[in-house]
């Protein structure tokens, strides 16, 4: 498993940060969520971690 986002075809597009909540903001661009799986799965291990995937809109 590579954690390397370019690696996995994954683009990060913005990434925030709420230092006094531990909260990550992260939005990622790929293909497939697989290869979002790749870049967050160790990630989860570390405790809560919510993972959104959405679609761009395309049926308007």
């Amino acid at each position: 498993m590579d954690p390397n986002a370019e690696a996995n075809n994954v683009d990060i597009k913005y990434f925030k940060v709420n230092p006094s909540e531990h909260i990550f903001f992260i939005l990622l661009e790929a293909a497939d969520y697989s290869d979002v799986e790749k870049n967050l799965g160790q990630c989860k291990k570390t405790g809560g971690f919510v993972v959104t995937p959405v679609m761009e809109q395309t049926f308007f």
